[in-house]
Protein backbone atom coordinates (compact mmCIF):
# COMPACT_ATOMS: atom_id res chain seq x y z
CA UNK A 1 0.00 0.00 0.00
CA UNK A 2 1.43 3.73 -0.68
CA UNK A 3 2.23 6.03 2.02
CA UNK A 4 0.43 9.47 1.70
CA UNK A 5 3.25 10.64 -0.76
CA UNK A 6 3.78 9.20 -4.21
CA UNK A 7 5.48 10.19 -7.20
CA UNK A 8 5.00 9.61 -11.08
CA UNK A 9 7.34 11.11 -13.49
CA UNK A 10 8.22 14.65 -11.98
CA UNK A 11 4.67 14.98 -10.49
CA UNK A 12 4.17 14.36 -6.62
CA UNK A 13 0.28 13.51 -5.19
CA UNK A 14 -0.03 14.27 -1.68
CA UNK A 15 -2.90 12.33 0.06
CA UNK A 16 -4.52 14.92 2.56
CA UNK A 17 -7.11 14.34 5.00
CA UNK A 18 -10.37 16.48 6.30
CA UNK A 19 -11.95 14.16 8.20
CA UNK A 20 -12.19 10.37 9.12
CA UNK A 21 -14.37 8.39 11.14
CA UNK A 22 -16.37 4.95 11.31
CA UNK A 23 -19.35 4.03 9.88
CA UNK A 24 -21.77 0.95 10.60
CA UNK A 25 -21.81 -0.73 6.48
CA UNK A 26 -25.04 -2.15 6.83
CA UNK A 27 -26.36 1.19 7.78
CA UNK A 28 -24.39 3.26 4.74
CA UNK A 29 -25.78 0.60 2.89
CA UNK A 30 -28.70 -0.58 3.72
CA UNK A 31 -29.58 -2.95 1.32
CA UNK A 32 -25.74 -5.26 2.34
CA UNK A 33 -25.74 -7.20 5.15
CA UNK A 34 -22.93 -7.56 7.68
CA UNK A 35 -22.43 -11.16 6.86
CA UNK A 36 -21.77 -10.10 3.14
CA UNK A 37 -19.11 -7.73 4.29
CA UNK A 38 -17.04 -9.43 6.39
CA UNK A 39 -16.31 -12.04 3.13
CA UNK A 40 -14.54 -9.02 1.96
CA UNK A 41 -11.14 -9.16 3.32
CA UNK A 42 -9.64 -5.71 5.06
CA UNK A 43 -13.18 -3.70 4.85
CA UNK A 44 -14.08 -3.85 8.40
CA UNK A 45 -12.59 -3.28 11.75
CA UNK A 46 -12.40 -5.32 14.81
CA UNK A 47 -15.94 -3.55 15.53
CA UNK A 48 -17.40 -4.52 12.07
CA UNK A 49 -17.26 -0.95 10.71
CA UNK A 50 -15.91 0.50 7.37
CA UNK A 51 -13.46 3.67 7.42
CA UNK A 52 -14.84 6.74 5.64
CA UNK A 53 -12.51 9.79 4.94
CA UNK A 54 -13.30 12.32 3.06
CA UNK A 55 -9.93 14.57 2.09
CA UNK A 56 -8.25 16.09 -0.80
CA UNK A 57 -5.40 15.59 -2.98
CA UNK A 58 -2.00 17.82 -3.43
CA UNK A 59 0.06 17.93 -6.42
CA UNK A 60 3.42 19.24 -7.09
CA UNK A 61 4.43 19.78 -10.61
CA UNK A 62 6.61 21.91 -12.53
CA UNK A 63 6.85 24.20 -9.37
CA UNK A 64 3.28 24.65 -9.06
CA UNK A 65 1.27 23.30 -5.78
CA UNK A 66 -2.42 22.14 -7.07
CA UNK A 67 -4.80 21.30 -4.23
CA UNK A 68 -7.46 19.47 -5.96
CA UNK A 69 -11.25 19.97 -4.06
CA UNK A 70 -10.82 21.31 -0.77
CA UNK A 71 -12.64 19.09 1.71
CA UNK A 72 -15.88 19.13 3.95
CA UNK A 73 -14.57 21.84 6.76
CA UNK A 74 -16.96 20.17 9.62
CA UNK A 75 -15.82 20.95 13.18
CA UNK A 76 -12.80 18.95 14.71
CA UNK A 77 -11.88 18.91 10.75
CA UNK A 78 -7.94 18.32 10.05
CA UNK A 79 -7.59 19.49 6.79
CA UNK A 80 -4.75 22.59 7.06
CA UNK A 81 -3.42 20.35 10.32
CA UNK A 82 -2.34 17.29 7.77
CA UNK A 83 -1.38 19.93 5.10
CA UNK A 84 1.25 21.55 7.65
CA UNK A 85 2.51 18.24 8.68
CA UNK A 86 3.05 16.82 5.03
CA UNK A 87 4.90 20.29 4.67
CA UNK A 88 2.14 21.94 2.09
CA UNK A 89 1.84 25.18 2.83
CA UNK A 90 -1.90 26.83 2.45
CA UNK A 91 0.02 30.44 1.40
CA UNK A 92 2.42 28.47 -1.66
CA UNK A 93 -0.99 26.88 -3.31
CA UNK A 94 -1.00 28.25 -7.10
CA UNK A 95 -4.41 26.24 -8.04
CA UNK A 96 -7.25 24.99 -6.32
CA UNK A 97 -9.32 22.77 -8.90
CA UNK A 98 -12.58 22.37 -8.47
CA UNK A 99 -13.71 18.58 -9.58
CA UNK A 100 -17.62 19.92 -8.33
CA UNK A 101 -19.46 21.90 -6.24
CA UNK A 102 -20.85 19.54 -3.45
CA UNK A 103 -20.26 20.60 0.07
CA UNK A 104 -17.89 17.74 0.72
CA UNK A 105 -15.80 19.44 -2.33
CA UNK A 106 -15.70 22.82 -1.42
CA UNK A 107 -15.71 23.25 2.34
CA UNK A 108 -12.41 24.82 2.68
CA UNK A 109 -12.58 27.44 -0.12
CA UNK A 110 -13.25 30.16 2.67
CA UNK A 111 -11.74 29.78 6.12
CA UNK A 112 -13.26 33.26 8.52
CA UNK A 113 -14.69 34.51 5.37
CA UNK A 114 -11.63 34.58 3.45
CA UNK A 115 -10.03 32.37 0.78
CA UNK A 116 -8.20 29.39 2.94
CA UNK A 117 -5.44 29.52 -0.04
CA UNK A 118 -4.98 33.40 -0.40
CA UNK A 119 -2.85 32.96 -2.93
CA UNK A 120 -4.26 30.20 -5.65
CA UNK A 121 -6.52 30.70 -9.09
CA UNK A 122 -9.49 28.49 -8.28
CA UNK A 123 -10.59 26.73 -11.24
CA UNK A 124 -14.12 25.58 -11.10
CA UNK A 125 -16.64 23.98 -13.23
CA UNK A 126 -19.28 26.45 -14.92
CA UNK A 127 -22.35 24.73 -14.27
CA UNK A 128 -23.09 26.05 -10.58
CA UNK A 129 -20.17 28.57 -10.51
CA UNK A 130 -22.00 32.20 -10.61
CA UNK A 131 -22.05 32.19 -6.53
CA UNK A 132 -18.06 32.05 -6.91
CA UNK A 133 -17.49 34.39 -9.67
CA UNK A 134 -19.80 37.27 -8.69
CA UNK A 135 -20.40 39.91 -6.41
CA UNK A 136 -23.99 40.30 -7.16
CA UNK A 137 -25.21 38.80 -3.98
CA UNK A 138 -22.15 39.57 -1.69
CA UNK A 139 -20.36 36.64 -1.96
CA UNK A 140 -16.78 38.03 -2.00
CA UNK A 141 -13.46 36.38 -1.80
CA UNK A 142 -12.97 34.21 -4.53
CA UNK A 143 -11.72 37.15 -7.29
CA UNK A 144 -9.45 34.90 -8.57
CA UNK A 145 -11.89 32.07 -10.04
CA UNK A 146 -12.14 31.05 -13.33
CA UNK A 147 -15.05 28.81 -14.56
CA UNK A 148 -14.34 26.18 -17.16
CA UNK A 149 -17.16 24.98 -19.50
CA UNK A 150 -16.96 21.13 -20.50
Amino acid sequence: MAGPTIKVGNVEMIALTDTASTRDPVATFPSSTLDEWRHVPGVLNDEDQISSRVGTTGIRSGGKLIIVDTGLQLPGAQLLDDMKAKGVDREAVDIVFLTHLHGDHVGWNMSDGKPTFPNARYIIPRPGSAPYTSTKHGVTGLTRAIALDG
